[in-house]
């Protein structure tokens, strides 16, 4: 969870979306260290590298949150959900396109200079890429870290569906309303709690419980969800990381409650306000999408003009990071500024409250 349209700026999520993303791009470096990775201190080693990419659960808790927060007074209906789907299309798109393209124009001069067979993506795997559908459709990705992109989509097209159901059943009964965000709950406990999760999956719902997590947060902060589901929610997540010790569903936990944590007040934003952190939230989309590219060409790059030891890899790390954070300012600046604009001009009309429940 990268970018969501806000209403109100969270800088708190801001910091810590951007935090999460380096610690992706740092859990990427672990390819290019094969002879200092073992002489890492420990926590360097496991706690940054090796477990940064736990780094995406704090991307789809936050992504939850904000997606409820920024939907909170809209009423779904077949208007609004089109609208949603072209805002988030307009908003996510052009980047992500830019990202692609320069993935595979990395790909194409690699296999030039390093004289490789080169076989150029088909029509058909063009055409998913554009539609976010090639994970789901087990074809090879371009870019393999858009996988989560393409789970965040799949997420968000349930969510406005979710929405839709909610906004019929209300009408009816807050009570049943309510007894509909509790099935929401368990179904995506499921896979935490039964430990079936097998790998990395190909879509949303073996991770659909930190996207609900965030979403129960903004429900439960803003008075629309009993406060039964709330802390049941939390207690079964931590039952589930208790009894399987998954990494994955500990992170989401985690961030569900510092996310949560941060609704108390205004102090979260003082201990995360400084601005290279709200750099690195404002970039953090694009970085995410740009940056095993860059990386490996830096490495590329370096490893031939300065050759192979341990102070070239060390040196190239920070090149490398360096050299992805940039690249992330200008997609940034170039594609992603203008994306949001775009998007903005396709508003969600507003409707009454009672388009997400009330707690009864």
């Amino acid at each position: 969870g990268f970018v969501v349209e806000k209403q109100k700026h969270y800088g708190f999520l801001d910091a810590l979306r951007g935090l999460a993303s380096l610690w992706v791009v740092l859990n990427h470096i672990h390819d290019f260290v094969p002879q200092t990775l073992t002489e890492m201190p420990a926590i360097i080693r496991v706690g940054i590298v090796e477990y940064g990419g736990l780094g995406v659960q704090v991307f789809f808790t936050i992504s939850g949150f904000v997606i409820a927060y920024s939907l909170r007074n809209v009423r779904m209906n077949a208007p609004q959900f089109k609208n949603f789907v072209a805002r988030r299309f307009v908003r996510l798109t052009p980047p992500y396109y830019a990202a692609v393209v320069l993935t595979f124009l990395v790909n194409f001069v690699s296999t030039r200079v390093k004289h490789e067979s080169w076989t150029s993506p088909t029509l058909g795997r063009w055409f998913a890429h554009a539609l976010y559908l090639p994970d789901l459709l087990k074809m090879e990705m371009i870019n393999g870290v858009h996988w989560t992109l393409y789970i965040e989509v799949q997420f968000y097209l349930l969510f406005a569906v979710v929405l839709w159901l909610l906004a019929v059943v209300v009408v009816r009964s807050q009570l049943a309303a309510q007894v509909l965000m509790a099935v929401l709950g368990c179904a995506a406990l499921v896979y935490p709690l039964f430990d079936l999760r097998n790998g990395r999956e190909r879509y949303f719902f073996p991770y659909c419980f930190a996207f609900v997590m965030g979403v129960f947060i903004q429900w439960f902060v803003s008075k629309r969800l009993n406060a039964v589901i709330f802390y049941g929610y939390f207690a079964l997540m931590a039952l589930a990381w208790a009894v399987h010790g998954d990494s994955l569903i500990g992170a989401g936990f985690v961030s569900g409650l510092i996310i949560w944590a941060s609704t108390f007040g205004d102090r979260s934003e003082r201990w995360l306000s400084q601005r290279p952190l709200r750099f690195l939230g404002k970039i953090s989309y694009s970085l995410y999408l740009t940056h095993i590219s860059v990386m490996a060409s830096v490495y590329y790059l370096g490893d031939r003009v300065l050759g192979h030891s341990k102070a070239v890899e060390i040196a190239l790390v920070f090149a490398e990071v360096g050299a992805a954070i940039l690249v992330g300012a200008v997609v940034q600046r170039l594609f992603e500024d203008p994306a949001v604009r775009w998007s903005r001009k396709l508003k969600l009309a507003p409707s009454a409250p009672r388009g997400v429940p009330v707690p009864t």
